[in-house]
Order: C-alpha cells, then sequence, then structure tokens
C-alpha cells in the first residue's frame, strides 16, 4: 500500500461527480420538506437597521415567530440551527449563499463550518438579543437548498 500525500487527490470512482457543485437546487414537488406560509411571509420580509435602542423580543413574542422557521431553536437570546451536507465544498457552498443573503439583508449571523456541517447562530448585536431581524434571515436562510 502506497502513502499518500496531503496535497494528492483522490483515486477516481466509478460514479462521476455531477459537473456543477453548487448549492444543491430546490427540492423537486414531491417532496416532503414544506415551507410554511408564514415561514413565507417572514422570507417575503426585509432586514431594518438596527442601531439599538429596540426593545428584544419577548418570549410572547418569540414563541409567535419560531414556529414559522424550519428546525432552529432559541439559544438563549439568539436562534441557532445546524445543517449537515454531503461534504465539505457542498457546506461551504451553502455558507457563500447564506452570506449573499446577509450582504443583502444587511444582517450577518454567526457560524462555523465542521467538514459537512455548519452551525449557524442569529442575534441582533446590538441590542443583544433577538429582534424580527433575526426571524426574518432564519427564514431567508432555512430557502436555501
Amino acid at each position: 500500500m502506497t502513502k499518500k500525500s496531503a496535497t494528492s487527490k483522490p483515486a477516481a470512482t466509478s460514479a462521476p461527480k455531477p459537473a456543477s457543485r453548487g448549492v444543491k437546487q430546490a427540492p423537486a414537488a414531491t417532496s416532503t420538506r414544506v415551507v410554511s406560509k408564514s415561514g413565507a411571509k417572514l422570507a417575503s420580509k426585509g432586514c431594518v437597521p438596527c442601531e439599538g435602542g429596540v426593545l428584544k423580543l419577548t418570549s410572547k413574542q418569540i414563541s409567535k415567530l419560531l414556529p414559522q422557521l424550519d428546525g432552529w431553536v432559541v439559544d438563549g437570546d439568539s436562534l441557532r440551527k445546524s445543517r449537515t451536507f454531503f461534504d465539505f465544498v457542498d457546506a461551504m457552498d451553502f455558507c457563500n449563499a447564506m452570506a449573499d443573503i446577509a450582504e443583502d439583508e444587511g444582517h450577518h449571523p454567526d457560524f462555523c463550518v465542521h467538514f459537512n456541517r455548519v452551525d449557524v447562530k442569529i442575534w441582533t448585536h446590538a441590542i443583544g438579543g433577538l429582534s424580527e431581524n433575526d426571524f426574518i434571515l432564519a427564514a431567508k436562510i432555512d430557502r436555501i437548498d
């Protein structure tokens, strides 16, 4: 058995990889994943600039917004979600798509890549807690497939 160098490429497999390795396309119409109408409503909104001076959302407001998201959990004063991908390239494609959305919205999540898993954390830094912007951004991130 020969030793593989750090820069060598793996041997070709019998199943070729797709030519395009971009962000995965939206699921087919037969998919079981359904984005709620409420989530669609959140995703259609835009984030508004927050310089502070705005109150954090109350637990009652949070409990009305959270069911409109897909798989997000409240973790203290933030929203948190992990997504798993086929490989590192797919995980990074997701991060790049998320970065484009964050730039467009002027609202930026924290995230960490662990090979094929991406952990995302969102909160409004200026108020040290959750605002509607966080739920809007999470809903838009949920639309990345």
